[in-house]
């Protein structure tokens, strides 16, 4: 049987925003791995 996790919902209410945001813009996200691969790159540089 798998633990159920309780999702508080303030935290809940900022998922539904950010999620309402993203439907309004969608053309405003960035990409995740290369977002990763940029913050990685800085890293090494410094």
């Amino acid at each position: 049987m798998e633990d159920e996790i309780e999702i508080p919902s303030w935290q809940m209410d900022i998922v539904i925003e950010r999620m309402e945001d993203y439907k309004k813009n969608p053309d405003q996200v960035l990409d995740f791995d290369q977002t990763m691969d940029e913050i990685k790159s800085e890293m090494d540089s410094e």
